[in-house]
Protein backbone atom coordinates (compact mmCIF):
# COMPACT_ATOMS: atom_id res chain seq x y z
CA UNK A 1 0.00 0.00 0.00
CA UNK A 2 1.25 3.78 -0.56
CA UNK A 3 2.27 5.54 2.04
CA UNK A 4 5.16 8.19 1.33
CA UNK A 5 5.20 10.01 -2.00
CA UNK A 6 8.17 12.09 -3.03
CA UNK A 7 8.05 14.88 -5.77
CA UNK A 8 10.69 16.14 -7.49
CA UNK A 9 11.41 19.14 -9.79
CA UNK A 10 14.25 18.15 -12.16
CA UNK A 11 18.03 19.42 -11.71
CA UNK A 12 19.36 22.75 -13.32
CA UNK A 13 18.47 22.19 -17.35
CA UNK A 14 19.99 24.24 -20.27
CA UNK A 15 16.20 25.91 -20.25
CA UNK A 16 16.62 26.98 -16.80
CA UNK A 17 19.94 29.41 -17.92
CA UNK A 18 17.94 30.12 -20.79
CA UNK A 19 13.70 30.47 -21.10
CA UNK A 20 13.65 30.61 -24.63
CA UNK A 21 15.38 27.20 -25.47
CA UNK A 22 12.21 25.79 -25.72
CA UNK A 23 11.55 27.69 -29.29
CA UNK A 24 14.74 26.03 -30.94
CA UNK A 25 15.47 22.54 -29.24
CA UNK A 26 12.48 20.16 -28.95
CA UNK A 27 11.73 20.05 -24.92
CA UNK A 28 11.78 16.79 -24.45
CA UNK A 29 16.21 16.87 -25.59
CA UNK A 30 17.02 19.64 -22.99
CA UNK A 31 19.51 17.95 -21.09
CA UNK A 32 20.54 19.09 -17.30
CA UNK A 33 24.05 21.43 -16.46
CA UNK A 34 27.13 20.38 -14.78
CA UNK A 35 25.25 21.94 -11.61
CA UNK A 36 22.56 19.89 -12.29
CA UNK A 37 24.19 16.40 -11.85
CA UNK A 38 25.46 17.64 -8.66
CA UNK A 39 22.38 18.88 -7.76
CA UNK A 40 20.82 15.32 -8.50
CA UNK A 41 23.05 12.84 -6.72
CA UNK A 42 22.09 16.44 -3.40
CA UNK A 43 18.95 14.99 -3.02
CA UNK A 44 20.24 11.55 -2.99
CA UNK A 45 21.68 12.62 0.33
CA UNK A 46 19.17 14.27 1.72
CA UNK A 47 16.80 10.95 1.13
CA UNK A 48 19.01 8.23 1.65
CA UNK A 49 17.20 7.49 5.07
CA UNK A 50 13.83 7.26 3.76
CA UNK A 51 14.84 5.71 0.79
CA UNK A 52 16.72 2.69 1.94
CA UNK A 53 14.01 1.87 4.21
CA UNK A 54 12.18 0.23 0.93
CA UNK A 55 13.74 -2.77 -0.67
CA UNK A 56 11.09 -1.81 -3.91
CA UNK A 57 10.13 1.54 -5.00
CA UNK A 58 7.94 2.77 -7.91
CA UNK A 59 9.76 5.64 -9.76
CA UNK A 60 7.24 7.97 -11.87
CA UNK A 61 9.20 9.82 -14.27
CA UNK A 62 8.02 12.43 -16.95
CA UNK A 63 9.48 11.81 -20.64
CA UNK A 64 11.68 14.71 -20.54
CA UNK A 65 15.38 14.40 -20.96
CA UNK A 66 16.03 16.20 -17.95
CA UNK A 67 14.05 15.01 -16.05
CA UNK A 68 14.95 11.76 -17.14
CA UNK A 69 18.31 12.27 -16.21
CA UNK A 70 17.85 13.73 -12.93
CA UNK A 71 16.12 10.40 -12.21
CA UNK A 72 19.13 8.31 -13.40
CA UNK A 73 21.62 9.53 -11.31
CA UNK A 74 18.90 9.49 -8.34
CA UNK A 75 18.28 6.00 -8.90
CA UNK A 76 21.84 4.61 -9.73
CA UNK A 77 23.45 5.80 -6.37
CA UNK A 78 20.90 3.26 -4.58
CA UNK A 79 22.01 -0.26 -5.93
CA UNK A 80 20.06 -2.57 -2.94
CA UNK A 81 16.73 -0.92 -4.05
CA UNK A 82 14.67 -2.28 -6.64
CA UNK A 83 13.30 0.56 -8.89
CA UNK A 84 10.18 -0.01 -10.69
CA UNK A 85 10.58 3.38 -13.56
CA UNK A 86 7.56 4.29 -15.29
CA UNK A 87 7.32 6.97 -18.26
CA UNK A 88 3.86 9.13 -17.56
CA UNK A 89 3.51 11.44 -20.40
CA UNK A 90 0.78 13.12 -18.08
CA UNK A 91 3.62 15.07 -16.11
CA UNK A 92 5.27 16.41 -18.61
CA UNK A 93 6.60 20.11 -18.89
CA UNK A 94 3.85 22.28 -20.08
CA UNK A 95 3.97 23.38 -23.36
CA UNK A 96 4.47 27.57 -23.90
CA UNK A 97 4.11 26.79 -27.53
CA UNK A 98 5.61 29.58 -29.90
CA UNK A 99 6.95 32.26 -27.60
CA UNK A 100 10.11 33.44 -27.92
CA UNK A 101 12.20 36.03 -25.89
CA UNK A 102 10.78 38.76 -27.58
CA UNK A 103 7.02 37.41 -26.62
CA UNK A 104 7.58 36.04 -23.35
CA UNK A 105 7.48 38.83 -20.74
CA UNK A 106 4.17 40.12 -22.60
CA UNK A 107 2.82 36.33 -22.16
CA UNK A 108 3.93 35.76 -18.54
CA UNK A 109 1.75 39.39 -17.84
CA UNK A 110 -1.20 37.83 -19.75
CA UNK A 111 -1.05 34.46 -17.99
CA UNK A 112 -1.31 36.16 -14.47
CA UNK A 113 -4.05 38.48 -15.63
CA UNK A 114 -6.49 35.61 -17.16
CA UNK A 115 -5.20 32.80 -14.44
CA UNK A 116 -2.12 30.22 -14.86
CA UNK A 117 -4.57 27.75 -14.44
CA UNK A 118 -6.77 28.66 -16.85
CA UNK A 119 -4.32 30.20 -19.86
CA UNK A 120 -4.33 29.40 -23.61
CA UNK A 121 -0.64 29.50 -24.64
CA UNK A 122 -0.41 30.48 -27.92
CA UNK A 123 0.08 27.50 -30.39
CA UNK A 124 0.80 25.75 -26.68
CA UNK A 125 -1.34 23.71 -24.07
CA UNK A 126 -4.53 24.66 -22.97
CA UNK A 127 -4.04 25.00 -19.26
CA UNK A 128 -7.28 23.28 -18.19
CA UNK A 129 -6.60 20.66 -19.83
CA UNK A 130 -3.20 20.23 -18.79
CA UNK A 131 -4.34 19.92 -15.05
CA UNK A 132 -7.00 18.11 -15.99
CA UNK A 133 -4.67 15.01 -16.99
CA UNK A 134 -2.53 15.29 -14.27
CA UNK A 135 -5.91 15.23 -12.10
CA UNK A 136 -6.44 12.12 -13.92
CA UNK A 137 -2.97 10.37 -13.30
CA UNK A 138 -3.30 11.24 -9.58
CA UNK A 139 -6.87 9.80 -8.77
CA UNK A 140 -4.89 6.20 -11.05
CA UNK A 141 -2.44 6.41 -8.65
CA UNK A 142 -4.70 6.41 -5.58
CA UNK A 143 -6.93 4.29 -6.60
CA UNK A 144 -3.48 1.60 -7.68
CA UNK A 145 -1.66 2.51 -4.42
CA UNK A 146 -4.89 1.34 -2.20
CA UNK A 147 -3.69 -2.41 -3.41
CA UNK A 148 -1.92 -4.30 -0.65
CA UNK A 149 0.60 -5.43 -3.39
CA UNK A 150 2.19 -1.53 -4.71
CA UNK A 151 4.95 -0.11 -3.26
CA UNK A 152 4.83 2.10 -0.36
CA UNK A 153 7.23 4.50 -1.55
CA UNK A 154 6.85 6.37 -4.78
CA UNK A 155 8.83 8.95 -5.98
CA UNK A 156 7.87 11.56 -9.06
CA UNK A 157 10.20 13.06 -11.56
CA UNK A 158 8.66 16.05 -12.98
CA UNK A 159 8.61 19.65 -13.62
CA UNK A 160 7.50 22.89 -11.67
CA UNK A 161 4.36 23.79 -12.88
CA UNK A 162 3.57 19.76 -12.78
CA UNK A 163 4.78 19.90 -9.28
CA UNK A 164 1.97 22.41 -7.77
CA UNK A 165 -0.82 20.84 -9.53
CA UNK A 166 0.17 17.37 -8.58
CA UNK A 167 -0.14 18.81 -4.66
CA UNK A 168 -3.36 20.79 -5.98
CA UNK A 169 -4.53 17.72 -6.83
CA UNK A 170 -3.92 15.58 -4.04
CA UNK A 171 -4.81 18.18 -1.26
CA UNK A 172 -7.87 19.70 -3.16
CA UNK A 173 -6.18 22.74 -3.06
CA UNK A 174 -8.25 25.71 -4.55
CA UNK A 175 -7.27 27.98 -7.73
CA UNK A 176 -7.37 30.85 -5.57
CA UNK A 177 -4.93 29.37 -3.37
CA UNK A 178 -2.63 27.76 -6.24
CA UNK A 179 -1.95 31.23 -7.32
CA UNK A 180 0.20 32.29 -4.15
CA UNK A 181 2.54 29.18 -4.89
CA UNK A 182 5.80 30.26 -6.07
CA UNK A 183 7.80 27.93 -8.69
CA UNK A 184 9.90 25.70 -6.45
CA UNK A 185 13.62 26.11 -7.13
CA UNK A 186 15.44 23.12 -9.30
CA UNK A 187 15.60 19.61 -7.34
CA UNK A 188 13.29 20.70 -4.40
CA UNK A 189 11.66 17.31 -2.98
CA UNK A 190 7.90 17.74 -1.53
CA UNK A 191 7.40 14.71 0.50
CA UNK A 192 3.48 13.69 0.82
CA UNK A 193 2.37 10.73 3.53
CA UNK A 194 -0.71 8.84 3.51
CA UNK A 195 -2.23 9.59 6.19
CA UNK A 196 -4.21 5.83 6.63
CA UNK A 197 -7.26 7.01 5.59
CA UNK A 198 -6.97 7.63 2.15
CA UNK A 199 -5.93 11.37 2.70
CA UNK A 200 -1.97 12.71 2.07
CA UNK A 201 -0.25 15.51 3.65
CA UNK A 202 2.20 17.94 2.64
CA UNK A 203 5.09 17.63 4.92
CA UNK A 204 5.63 21.21 4.77
CA UNK A 205 4.28 24.02 2.69
CA UNK A 206 4.83 24.63 -0.95
CA UNK A 207 7.22 27.90 -1.54
CA UNK A 208 4.96 31.01 -1.74
CA UNK A 209 5.21 34.04 -4.32
CA UNK A 210 7.04 36.89 -1.83
CA UNK A 211 4.82 40.07 -3.34
CA UNK A 212 7.61 42.33 -1.38
CA UNK A 213 10.14 41.29 -3.45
Amino acid sequence: MLKRIFLVRHAQSEEDIDPCLHSVVPDRRISITTTGKKQALEIVGNLSQEINLYQRVKVITSPSNRADQTMSLFCSSFPLVNFDVTVEPRIRNLNWGNVDEKTIKEVEKERYRIGVLHFQFPQGDYTPDFVHDIEQFIEELKSDGASNDHPECVVIFTHGFALRVIVKAFLAITDDEFCFFANPPNCYVAALFNTGCGQFILEKPLPKIDFNV
